[in-house]
């Protein structure tokens, strides 16, 4: 009965000749006219439409999107954050070996002062560039999302931002599933509607574990919500690091 009904008018029908009950499936066939709903694909039409290739910032590792760039205290994060940074303002080498391509960048530098960040560019003998703008302050979210659109308008060539840390520009400080998938999706969705990368420094816990991504800190929300996870390690006193990568757009390395 309720599939005669529905996508029939209301008022298109002799009332009299339909029971109570009809008439209440009538009128919410006609609520449910109104709305509005999400855009679908037909399997058909996706595998017949050709997308745009992945826009990577360091190719095979880092692409658009939102990545988490995570490691324990004082491991290297901001030093490597700083050095990826340089590299894609001058079109260098990340890693020391990983072409990448010249783009404008943002670097949230949110612990540092720019005494510590000048000393830093001096340590790595930088090249200096009109393309790397560096903050030491900035909004906390959901203002911050406003103000990285204001940054986009008047620089629509960056590519890339860092955030260094997360920590720093949460709104909420309650750590839980929600309002982590909250607030990095926040920072996905962001990354999502202007086709940049967002990669966001954060910490992992002290104890450590076999799967990598369980030592991220915080709930599961953060890793959920995050297209790449980067995952950065070292032994004190050393100075050989290991990256472990895995995500939505690439292989697990």
């Amino acid at each position: 009965m309720t599939e005669d009904l529905r996508g029939t008018p209301l008022l298109k029908r002799p009332i009299g000749a339909i029971t109570d009950e009809q008439l209440k499936l009538l009128k919410k066939a006609d609520a449910l006219q109104k709305i509005r709903l999400p855009k679908t694909w037909t399997s058909d039409k996706l595998l017949s439409t050709e997308f745009p290739p992945i826009k990577w910032v360091v190719p095979g590792i880092i692409p658009e999107g939102l990545t988490m760039l995570v490691g324990a205290s004082k491991i290297g994060k901001s030093w490597l954050s700083l050095q990826l940074s340089v590299a894609l303002s001058v079109g260098g080498f990340a890693l020391g070996k990983i072409k990448v391509p010249e783009t404008e960048v943002l670097m949230l530098a949110l612990e540092d002062t720019p005494r510590r960040a000048k000393s830093r560019m001096d340590k790595l003998e930088v090249l200096p560039s009109k393309k790397l703008h560096i903050a030491m302050e900035w909004p906390k979210l959901p203002s911050m999302i406003e103000h990285l659109e204001a940054w986009l308008f008047e620089h629509p060539e960056t590519s890339v931002v860092f955030v260094d840390t997360l920590q720093k520009v949460r709104g909420n400080y309650e750590q839980n599933y929600a309002t982590d998938y909250r607030e990095v999706g926040e920072l996905k969705k962001f990354a999502d509607t202007y086709g940049v990368s967002v990669v966001v420094l954060h910490h992992t816990r002290k104890m450590a574990d076999g799967d990598y991504l369980n030592m991220v800190t915080g709930s599961v929300g953060i890793v959920g919500a995050a297209d790449t996870i980067v995952v950065l390690s070292r032994s004190r006193g050393q100075t050989d690091a290991t990256l472990r990568a895995t995500g939505r757009d690439i292989y697990e390395q």
